[in-house]
């Protein structure tokens, strides 16, 4: 079954005791589409090698095994939980958006993910929490952001932003 968006709608809609908890912005009560899209909007192509250590709600860890196959491993979030998304369901992404040259031309790469893992999300994650192998993304793609993210010792902070500062673009 493939669901369009207005389908998401009503399943949010009739999942509204799921979602709505106390907190619920105004924003949030007027279009939870918006937020639960938001939530699965971002797909951090990963390294199979250095995963992130996740507690599982369903599913599993992506493995070596996995590499250069479309699965996915999403985020717990109280929106995805109401539009019933899960291990199994398949999601489909527009890379980049849809925006620029690519748009215009009606040349928009989409790539269909099978979610094999649930994780459960406590606190703040410098990780994105929806994650797939990095040779699942079609190679003809750029990626829309790069991060990294190092750990340096206290006394080694100075040195490392000169060494940055004298890089192009960051």
């Amino acid at each position: 079954t493939t669901l369009t968006l207005d389908d998401l709608r009503t399943r949010l809609a009739s999942a509204r005791d799921v979602w709505d908890t106390f907190g619920t912005s105004s924003e949030e009560q007027a279009d939870p589409l918006q937020f639960m899209q938001s939530a699965l909007g971002s797909v951090r192509a990963a390294d199979l090698t250095a995963l992130p250590e996740h507690d599982f709600s369903a599913g599993r860890q992506l493995t070596s095994g996995d590499a250069g196959k479309p699965v996915l491993v999403i985020g717990d979030n109280r929106f995805v939980t109401a539009a019933g998304i899960g291990v199994g369901d398949f999601l489909t992404f527009e890379i980049n958006g849809g925006e620029g040259l690519q748009a215009a031309r009606g040349d928009v790469a989409t790539v269909t993910f099978e979610v094999i893992g649930v994780t459960t999300q406590s606190g703040f994650a410098m990780d994105a929490p929806n994650y797939a192998p990095a040779d699942a993304f079609p190679s003809t793609v750029p990626p829309t952001l790069t991060s990294i993210v190092a750990q340096v010792d206290k006394e080694q902070v100075a040195v490392l932003r000169q060494q940055l500062a004298n890089m192009p673009g960051v």
